[in-house]
This record gives C-alpha cells, sequence and structure tokens, in this order.
C-alpha cells in the first residue's frame, strides 16, 4: 500500500495527461474524416506535441494530409488544452500478433 501512495503523484499527472489527450480527440473528431474517424484513437500530449494513432500505415497517410486543418480547427476549439498543441505527430499502431 505505501509503495502505491508514493507513486500517487505521478499516476495523477499520467491521468490528467490522458484525459487531455482524450479531450483533444473529442474537439478534433468532427474535423476528421467520417470515414477514418472512428479507427483513430489519441495519444500522448508531451511538450507541444500530441501523438495521433492510426490502425495501419493506409489510413495514417490520410490522416497526414488532414493535419493542417485538425491544428487550424484545434486553435478554434474551446478545448482548454488546445492551446498546448504546435504539432501533431501521426503512429501507426503495433499489430497485435
Amino acid at each position: 500500500m505505501l509503495g502505491v501512495l508514493q507513486h500517487a503523484p505521478l499516476l495523477a499527472a499520467l491521468n490528467q495527461q490522458g484525459m487531455a489527450s482524450q479531450a483533444l480527440l473529442e474537439a478534433a473528431r468532427p474535423h476528421l474524416p467520417a470515414n477514418l474517424a472512428p479507427s483513430i484513437r489519441s495519444g500522448p500530449l508531451q511538450d507541444g506535441t500530441w501523438c495521433l494513432v492510426a490502425p495501419n500505415a493506409a489510413v495514417a497517410a490520410k490522416l497526414r494530409h488532414c493535419v493542417p486543418q485538425l491544428l487550424a480547427a484545434l486553435q478554434q476549439s474551446d478545448c482548454g488544452h488546445a492551446g498546448q498543441v504546435q504539432t501533431i505527430r501521426i503512429r501507426v499502431a503495433r499489430s497485435q500478433t
């Protein structure tokens, strides 16, 4: 039990980071192509770079074309974390085989 308490600030910070990333995804989702939006997951927000995770290389390539529009949409959004995003990085999810 003591070990969990010692790591509580770290766990709280990780939880806040995850919530911020999810809020960004919800703000960006209406600006994603409808056929891609359901398959995109949010990744970490670190040092001004927000990561979006695509299920495969084809979706990632299409998503990369949307990055300028997503950045512009986030700057116009009322999401409290949008101001922290300077760049968006696209990553392909590892296969679960």
